[in-house]
């Protein structure tokens, strides 16, 4: 499979969060993000890793439960990040290049914003 890097939602992708945010911005070091440490700031490193986000196929496959919150096919990801499709039913919102935990954090939320509600899925 080739990686691609999209900067528009290719398909509806999806993201378990909770009732009131689909928490794109809940960044678990270094499992989503790595990081160094610049001058005190922590500077996430743009080497491919970022906040996973699930095809529908993917999501309804996978056993977890909470809120489901859809990004539409079609949105435009905000300038500094880049969508990573890197394995099947699979994408990491990721930063383009090298930048401040707290300007990732900025671009995340401004993404966030462009997510819908959609249902709360149960493990069966």
């Amino acid at each position: 499979m080739q990686v691609e890097d999209l900067f528009l939602a290719p398909e509806d992708l999806y993201r378990l969060g909770n009732s009131t945010s689909p928490r794109l911005t809940n960044i678990r070091r270094p499992k989503d993000v790595d990081t160094i440490d610049v001058n005190g700031i922590a500077v996430v490193v743009a080497n491919g890793k970022g906040i996973s986000l699930s095809t529908k196929q993917r999501l309804d496959s996978a056993p977890m439960s909470g809120w489901v919150w859809k990004i539409p096919k079609g949105v435009q990801v905000p300038s500094g990040l880049r969508l990573l499709n890197d394995r099947p039913g699979h994408y990491s919102l990721c930063p383009v290049s090298n930048m401040p935990l707290d300007e990732f954090k900025g671009l995340l939320s401004k993404m966030a914003m462009k997510c819908q509600k959609v249902f709360k899925k149960q493990v069966v």
